[in-house]
């Protein structure tokens, strides 16, 4: 009966021994950030705005942390309905600032009143990595006139 167990135990073992490495590469893409990590490399913010009619430009602040020797950051606006609605992409190699105060370019007729949201992807390229990491998301609202 021990004999059994052990054949069992070693057996188990084994499978844990193979599979482990399996579930570190599934874990999180590569250059990611590991799971529960909260460091970013940078951050987004907008006051609330009015949302006119026609086509208008509405106003954000971006700030970017990334380590390494180059950056992009990626961000896109949100609609309440969760509708991609305008985008920027800024690259330290393209001579952009870290930190800046830009604007999105929106057409009333494209969105609604409500909560907005703004997310920014940056990845950070080093000597030889790269590594992605999404801020917090930023939340404002574009009320009615």
């Amino acid at each position: 009966m021990s004999r059994t167990r052990s054949g069992l135990i070693a057996v188990l073992a084994l499978v844990v021994l193979l599979l482990t490495p399996l579930l570190a590469l599934t874990a999180a893409p590569a250059g990611a950030a590991p799971a529960g990590d909260r460091a970013t490399f940078g951050s987004s913010s907008a006051k609330a705005q009015q949302l006119k009619q026609g086509c208008r430009s509405y106003r954000f602040r971006y700030r970017i942390t990334a380590p390494g020797e180059d950056w992009m950051a990626e961000l896109t606006l949100v609609s309440p309905s969760g509708a991609a609605l305008a985008s920027h992409t800024f690259k330290r190699s393209a001579g952009d600032p870290a930190r800046d105060t830009r604007r999105f370019r929106v057409c009333s007729a494209s969105t609604t009143p409500g909560r907005h949201t703004i997310t920014m992807l940056v990845t950070s390229y080093g000597y030889r990595d790269e590594t992605s990491r999404r801020s917090e998301p930023t939340h404002f609202r574009l009320t009615r006139r």
